[in-house]
């Protein structure tokens, strides 16, 4: 076998003596060529490959890279492997590094708004946009044509809308206003309600009455002369804001005034909303003012006890006792229906408020209740009403009926209500008891 030289003396230096030296080499067997690196467009797809592998076999180890710069596996690194089943082949190894794969598409831009802009005419058709993206404008140059025949007359078009009204003129001067004419005649429907008064002798000799002078209650035991109202005597009548009334007076020699104090003095006569003041035979008209208080008097200058109470009130169109637990009622018949228990061996007393609405009109009562273990008494404190209802409260101590079993034995104290005329005009009835004093 030929010996080559691999080592000479001119890649010798001596460092020191002696001058020269003789150096002898022994030269091994050449060994195996190492991993090569190969180079070509595509993929290493066989052993003989493309023009990389000319003169030179693939082996384990080798690597290749992809140059085609128009595919997106351009610098892709493959290596020769050893798989089972396949002790020779091409494994990529490394992804590209220089270019990187096709992003997903973005959204939609905006969608173009393109409106036509001018349109000139020149010696050759043209077009151009100004403007900035969505919202552009496109431009054209036309070249002009000859001129066309004249077209037929076209048929009348419709007449156009009016034109804005002109201005308004200057308002006139006002004139003079007129003299007010005499007070017409009330209508008797306008009245909410005409009450007849009269006078005649107590129904009774003790009477009781405010004596003025005395400024306390004062009683009479030689029927003295008092007011009927519609034919019955009475001591006090109900009137509601905001409506007319007639009050027809017949007491001839003693004029009856409606006052806003309990006293016949002058400055207590009250004016507001009421004429012919002071009549003794004729009509005297009021209409409630809504500031009117809550009490007014019609009181006789000659006569202490012609006087009566006027109980002013609201119209009660709703209930609305939103403080009351309220059970309500139908009262249809003439005869008394149980609206509340009182358990009297808890309670001594109660209030109860009561209101009733029977044919559009309303009423609203306060009673207070007390027994004694064996009598039960009702006093009617105060009431206001808009029209005309009636009724009657009773009470009476005694047991439940047995189908209340839950209540049968106890011993209570049984509220009834009666209404007049409810067999024609049904009433509806709301009330709230409260207890009130523990024994």
């Amino acid at each position: 076998m030929a010996i080559t030289t691999v080592v000479n003396t001119d890649e010798i230096t001596v460092l020191g003596p002696p001058a020269s030296i003789d150096l002898q080499v022994d030269i091994g067997p050449k060994g195996e060529r190492g991993s090569l690196i190969f180079a070509a467009p595509g993929e290493p797809t066989s052993v003989s490959g493309s023009v990389a592998f000319i003169n030179e076999s693939p082996k384990l180890g080798d690597l290749f890279i992809n140059n085609d710069t128009n595919s997106l596996d351009y610098g892709s690194i493959y290596q020769r492997t050893a798989v089972p089943g396949n002790p020779d082949t091409w494994t990529f190894i490394i992804e590209s590094g220089l270019r990187g794969l096709q992003g997903e598409i973005g959204p939609a831009g905006p969608a173009a708004d393109l409106d036509i802009g001018t349109v000139s005419t020149g010696a050759t058709a043209s077009a151009y946009i100004t403007g900035t993206a969505p919202s552009q404008v496109l431009n054209l140059v036309l070249p002009q044509g000859p001129t066309g025949p004249t077209g037929a007359a076209g048929a009348t078009g419709p007449t156009g809308p009016a034109g804005p009204p002109g201005p308004v003129g200057n308002t006139g001067l006002t004139g003079a206003t007129g003299a007010t004419g005499a007070q017409g005649p009330i209508n008797e429907a306008s009245y909410y309600n005409v009450y007849e008064f009269t006078s005649a002798s107590a129904t009774s000799a003790s009477f009781t009455y405010f004596d003025q002078d005395l400024i306390s209650f004062v009683t009479s035991t030689s029927y003295p002369e008092v007011y009927y109202i519609n034919g019955a005597q009475g001591n006090n009548l109900n009137l509601i804001r905001g409506n007319l009334y007639k009050i027809s007076i017949n007491t001839p020699g003693n004029p009856a005034y409606i006052r806003s104090f309990y006293t016949t003095s002058a400055s207590s006569i009250y004016n507001e909303g009421v004429e012919n003041n002071g009549e003794d035979n004729g009509d005297i008209i009021i209409k409630v003012p809504f500031d009117a208080p809550n009490n007014l008097y019609l009181i006789s200058d000659n006569e202490k006890t012609m006087q009566l109470v006027f109980n002013i009130g609201d119209s009660i169109t709703e209930f609305n006792y939103e403080s009351f637990d309220l059970e309500e009622y139908i009262i249809n018949s003439s005869g008394s229906v149980q609206i509340g228990l009182l358990d009297t061996a808890v309670y001594r007393s109660a209030d109860i408020n009561v209101q009733i609405e029977q044919n559009g009109n309303y009423k609203h009562s306060l009673v207070l209740l007390i027994h004694n273990d064996s009598t039960v008494n009702l006093q009617e404190i105060g009431t206001v009403s808009s029209g005309s209802i009636t009724n009657t409260f009773n009470a009476y101590v005694g047991t439940v009926e047995e189908e209340f079993s839950q209540l049968a034995g106890i011993t209570y104290a049984v509220i009834g209500l009666s209404v007049n005329n409810a067999s024609t005009y049904p009433a509806t009835v709301k009330v709230s008891l409260k207890d009130k004093v523990l024994r």
